[in-house]
């Protein structure tokens, strides 16, 4: 499914208004976007774009429209990258101006209320059909920027000792930080930006004591219930370990988040 996704945008583009091709393509696409490792390679390549620009080609056709907007709302829970796409692309407004012509379709208008919800809960909110660079990105050193947005490899420390290997980065408007799998098997954990309220060197969390402590480090979160949640983390060297609790301290300064200290 992953070589899948150029043939098909590609055919999708070659065949703009043949219906029969572009019902099958729209299906094998909601079916391929439950799939983080095919989802990342269809939004790398212009997916959502693609996507978008093949409904307003077809407006009429509701049926086609549904399996579309299906595939969208898959890729926004399986792409942290698909928000932003939509963003940049004005895709709400795209596809809550096609969707309102048929208000009494209701396939068309359930598959809209799930996108809708997907849209709320993604993992890169956008308001509808605008994209603004986010206030990290215009306030943040191009160093540091360049440095979280690549990520390393880093140990995820569990309470009860296990360590996993995740490569760390922050996503493109930085308002999300993503432990990504090393082998992208699956869609990354995230942890919102907003709810870091501090970040402090040393194996100062549970289940760290056989970490190295001079490349420790540990992210404190709160839920929205107000719980507390420390999260162990350990780097390869001592200096990326510098580099990511200053560039947090950093961005939780611009967000006006948390407090700065080394407990």
């Amino acid at each position: 499914a992953r070589n899948g996704a150029v043939p098909i945008l590609r055919s999708i583009e070659a065949h703009k208004t043949n219906a029969v091709f572009l019902n099958n393509a729209a299906r094998a696409l909601s079916k391929m976007t439950v799939h983080p490792t095919s989802s990342r390679p269809l939004v790398k390549r212009g997916g959502v774009a693609v996507i978008l620009q093949s409904m307003q080609a077809n407006p009429t056709r509701k049926a086609i429209l549904a399996i579309y907007i299906r595939a969208l709302t898959n890729m926004l829970y399986t792409e942290h990258r698909t928000s932003e796409e939509l963003g940049k692309n004005n895709g709400f407004q795209i596809v809550q101006k096609l969707v309102n012509q048929f208000p009494d379709y209701q396939p068309l208008q359930s598959e809209f209320r799930g996108f809708e919800k997907a849209t709320k809960l993604g993992s890169s909110r956008f308001r509808p059909g605008v994209y603004q660079e986010s206030k990290v990105r215009q306030n943040l050193d191009t160093s540091t920027l360049r440095f979280l947005g690549a990520g390393t490899v880093c140990k995820k420390y569990h309470v009860n000792g296990k360590a996993k290997k995740k490569v760390l980065k922050v996503n493109d408007n930085c308002t999300l930080l993503l432990f990504e799998h090393t082998d992208a098997s699956r869609a990354p954990k995230q942890l919102n930006m907003k709810s870091i309220k501090n970040v402090v060197k040393g194996a100062q969390a549970p289940g760290m004591d056989k970490c190295n402590p001079n490349n420790a480090w540990v992210i404190i979160s709160v839920d929205p219930n107000g719980r507390e949640h420390r999260l162990g983390m350990e780097c390869k060297t001592n200096l990326e370990m510098e580099k990511w609790v200053n560039g947090l301290h950093n961005i939780m300064s611009i967000l006006g988040t948390g407090h700065e200290s080394n407990e």
